[in-house]
């Protein structure tokens, strides 16, 4: 399904980890050759190509595969260099259900859903036992938030504004270094402002739709960041804190899993390995009981093992804590304050046409994320909270314009967020590490960069904030990969920190 920090490869893989900084208290650091806008193929450089990126790629067992079978998320890290990843197997056919209330639902058969298999584990890491929580505020009662209708000029299905604006640096970097016949999104912003918000190719290729700044798109394992921000909410409001142990909040825990914290689980650090599959129809409850009966990996704080099924026990935990479904407390705590009435499962009005279609490596529709199995209010809790929401370019630009400020959380608990805690891998530039939701990497030659990926079988995403320089960049495609033609997370890193030193020139 999701995959995971870019910029930090971690997958269930093992890293050796060094002394890991302590937890901080409040300070600290369709068819190509039709396809709108072209983007003609990438001519290869001359000299040493760039390292490619291997992200936190997070991989989902089969769903023929018995519940017993664990895949560990792959989670692709932008800087590291593991081994490319295994082919995918087949998997069976599944029809698609109808879709929520309200969405269209084109004629689009549920193709075979494939795969990876699960990368190796991560080493050892030390991580602090305990963090410090963020001061508690108090917090007024929030009404209901409404989506409202889209934004004024927000229109076609998901197509850009004639107004977007086009960073020609970016665009003219990216026609050179794109592939013919993906589609996809590119948002760059600089100083809080948005300054290249563009599509590429077609959101639908058998509509005809282009891809642009309004189109809806599976964000995957960037989710996770969403689901921490909530955790960190909670905390804010007196809550829970984040060196709570799950048992807390879950009721009677088994003897192997009672030293499990929030931030273990946070951090990846919990020892819980995935179990299922993406679209396995697994409830809340359902899904706390087998993360609750599952064998242990490793005991909590001993090392890293990336853990899809970890952010969806935190997603509950959120439910419990709040009282609140899910999504709709991210809808009223996260999303509102920051603008962002483009971002979610099923409460958003989603357009006719807005959610891009997905493709696989054969170029053979796979439908959009609402088209294949998912419960009447989003997907099933093996993927409710790790993966799955949806959302515009131009909505991560206005979630990364809240996290510049405080409408959404406050500077201590943003600093909480992004502390390197689990080293994850390492890559040409150092040690790679993993925060709360968030891939961080300490030092590169643009600064300190928090970032995050998501991929699954069709789709790739990065979204990566490099803090010194003030530049966010968001790209994404609706088709990661054609069987010898392109691969477009192996150019993850190269891609992302290309458009981020152009973004933050002119």
């Amino acid at each position: 399904m999701v995959a995971g920090p870019a910029f930090l490869t971690c997958g269930p893989q093992a890293i050796a980890a060094p002394s890991v900084p302590a937890a901080p208290s409040a300070s600290a650091p369709p068819s190509a050759a039709s396809a709108p806008s072209a983007l003609a193929a990438p001519s290869a450089p001359a000299g040493s190509p760039a390292p490619a990126i291997r992200s936190i790629r997070s991989t989902r067992p089969a769903l023929s595969a018995p519940p017993s079978v664990l895949l560990a998320p792959s989670a692709r890290l932008v800087l590291s260099a593991l081994p490319a990843s295994v082919k995918p197997s087949a998997l069976s056919e599944r029809p698609a259900p109808s879709a929520p209330s309200g969405l269209a639902v084109l004629p689009a058969p549920f193709a075979p859903v494939v795969r990876p298999a699960r990368p190796a584990s991560f080493a050892p890491v030390r991580v602090p036992a305990r963090p410090a929580p963020v001061a508690r505020v108090a917090l007024p009662e929030l009404s209901e938030l409404s989506a409202g209708p889209a934004p004024a000029g927000e229109v076609g299905a998901g197509g850009s504004l004639s107004g977007d604006p086009v960073h020609w640096p970016v665009q003219e970097y990216l026609e050179r270094t794109l592939p013919k016949g993906p589609g996809g999104s590119v948002a760059a912003a600089r100083g809080g402002r948005l300054v290249h918000c563009a599509g590429f190719g077609w959101a639908d290729r058998e509509r005809r739709i282009p891809a642009g700044c309004d189109t809806a798109y599976d964000i995957m394992s960037m989710t996770k960041q969403f689901t921490a921000a909530a955790v960190m909410k909670l905390e804010l409001m007196g809550r829970l804190r984040t060196g709570d142990r799950m048992g807390r909040y879950l009721g009677p825990v088994p003897a192997d899993k009672r030293r499990i914290t929030l931030h273990h689980l946070l951090t990846h650090t919990s020892g819980l390995e995935d179990v299922g599959d993406d679209y396995d129809p697994v409830s809340r409850d359902a899904m706390l009981r087998a993360a609750l009966g599952s064998r242990p990996a490793s005991v909590p704080g001993a090392e890293m093992r990336y853990s899809n099924l970890g952010y969806s026990v935190l997603a509950a935990i959120v439910e419990k804590v709040s009282g609140m479904p899910y999504e709709r407390f991210l809808r009223r705590h996260l999303f509102g304050p920051a603008g962002m009435a483009h971002t979610g499962y099923v409460l958003p009005r989603w357009r006719r046409g807005q959610v891009a279609v997905e493709y696989d490596s054969r170029g053979r529709r796979m439908g959009r994320p609402f088209e294949h199995p998912w419960a009447a209010d989003g997907p099933y809790w093996y993927l409710r909270g790790n993966g799955g929401l949806l959302s515009t370019p131009r909505d991560m630009y206005r979630w990364h314009r809240a996290l510049n400020g405080d409408a959404v959380l406050p500077a201590a608990a943003k600093r909480k967020m992004f502390t390197p805690y689990a080293v994850a891998g390492e890559g040409p530039e150092g040690k790679l590490y993993y925060g709360y939701g968030w891939g961080v990497l300490p030092r590169s030659e643009l600064g300190r960069v928090v970032e995050h990926d998501g991929g699954n079988d069709w789709s790739f995403g990065e979204y990566a904030r490099f803090l010194d320089r003030g530049v966010m960049v968001f790209w994404i495609t609706n088709e990661a990969t054609r069987e010898g033609r392109w691969d477009l997370p192996e150019i993850n890193r190269e891609l992302t920190f290309g458009i981020a030193r152009r973004a933050a020139t002119g």
